[in-house]
């Protein structure tokens, strides 16, 4: 009797993100294991830190600890049982995530002050930006995010 296995990958959101790292990246699919350690997902020749498993999603953030040049780099998804997941997402585009230059300059940042809320708004201006990524965007001063 041979065992098969039913985990696939159906999407990976977002397929691109910075060189730097950072990003954090959604799998859904299928037969995820809950525990953290069941499921290792490495992106190129990094590997992405799991935030949370539950059993049709799978959501990481990328460390890199290589030098990431800008290249597309094949997304692996393991299983508990070591073997790698099925890549079932439409289009034939595969299991890729697509590794982007980071910002490339800043043009100025303002900020503000709110007194009902005791709060300070940063704006930052440049480019390089991805257009309303806020969940995979880090502003980090003086080391602290």
């Amino acid at each position: 009797m041979a065992l098969t296995t039913v985990i696939a990958i159906d999407s990976i959101t977002p397929s691109k993100g910075s060189v730097l790292g950072g990003t954090l990246v959604t799998f859904t699919g299928g037969h995820f294991g809950n525990v953290p350690t069941d499921n290792p997902v490495k992106i190129g020749e990094n590997y992405c830190l799991i935030e949370s498993t539950p059993d049709s999603e799978i959501k990481c953030r990328i460390s890199v600890l290589k030098t990431q040049p800008v290249a597309v780099a094949e997304v692996i998804v393991f299983a508990k049982t070591s073997e790698e997941m099925t890549c079932n997402i439409a289009g034939g585009s595969g299991c890729v995530f697509n590794f982007k230059a980071s910002t490339s300059s800043i043009s100025g940042m303002t900020s503000a002050f709110d007194t009902a809320t005791n709060s300070i708004m940063l704006t930052v201006a440049g480019t390089g930006f991805i257009d309303n990524d806020v969940a995979n965007t880090e502003l980090w001063i003086d080391g602290f995010k």
